[in-house]
């Protein structure tokens, strides 16, 4: 193939490229070249001892590490492409430049991932991280499960280790440690002041901000007033009684 003066060229089963003028472009030491591909769409493979690598239409190599998979038709539309080697996915730009390092045990499809308006939630060695769409680290992969709840406009998310959850705030910031067995995110996400939690079958409470308002062990705590102060009707086997956010009864019914 003869494009903009580069020709493939191909001895004893390996291929490599040559200029018009005799200039060796590549070595002749690939097991294969698809310049048609790098013609065609920008870039192409280009394998090497069963690794995968890339081109551009210029016979230049731009990957800087070569892969057992590469995915290169997201490179014409995306700039970027999943690759895969020893098992874990990463992503590399159209210069071969990391954008997501390969350490990922699964990558979402690229359209995806610039969907997501702020971040992404990765898994790495069986544990979840948070990543900006650009590939930023922003929490290191070290939960069970992290998840939102909120719809389109999303204040926290729910995380989890060990079969206990806890809560990230819209910056991603740990607010409430994984000690709870539920956490009523959406009470949070609708604007209330105060969220029940529970623990060991006991509930409590926390505010906005994740602080601990009354501790797990009540029977049934149900919140009937959002305002700061904030009132709590608790039920218990032998009567019910209602609490302000301080604990301190305000009125009960044998």
């Amino acid at each position: 193939l003869d494009f903009n003066g580069t020709l493939m060229i191909k001895k004893d089963g390996k291929f490599g490229l040559v200029k018009s003028d005799g200039t060796l472009q590549l070595t002749v030491i690939y097991d294969f070249i698809d310049f048609d591909m790098a013609v065609d769409d920008g870039f192409g493979d280009i394998i090497l001892n069963g690794k995968y690598g890339f081109i551009d239409n210029e016979g230049n190599i731009k990957s800087r590490r070569w892969y057992d998979e590469i995915s290169l038709d997201y490179l014409q539309y995306y700039d970027m492409a999943p690759v895969r080697k020893d098992g874990k996915y990463g992503i590399v730009d159209k210069e071969g430049k990391i954008v997501f390092p390969v350490i990922f045990d699964y990558m979402p499809d690229i359209e995806t991932i610039i969907e997501r308006s702020s971040a992404i939630f990765l898994r790495s060695n069986s544990k979840f991280g948070v990543y900006s769409v650009e590939g930023e680290e922003l929490v290191a992969p070290k939960y069970d499960w992290i998840t939102d709840e909120g719809g389109d406009f999303v204040n926290y998310f729910l995380i989890e280790n060990d079969k206990k959850r806890g809560l990230l705030d819209k910056n991603f910031v740990e607010i409430v440690p994984c000690k709870y067995a539920h956490i009523d995110i959406l009470s949070l996400e609708r604007g209330e002041e105060f969220a029940v939690v529970s623990l060991n079958e006991k509930m409590g409470l926390i505010d906005k901000y994740g602080k601990e308002i009354l501790p797990c062990e009540y029977n049934h705590l149900e919140v009937i007033s959002s305002e700061d102060e904030g009132i709590i009707e608790v039920y218990s086997k032998e009567r019910t009684y209602q609490i302000n956010k301080f604990g301190k009864e305000i009125n009960s019914t044998e």
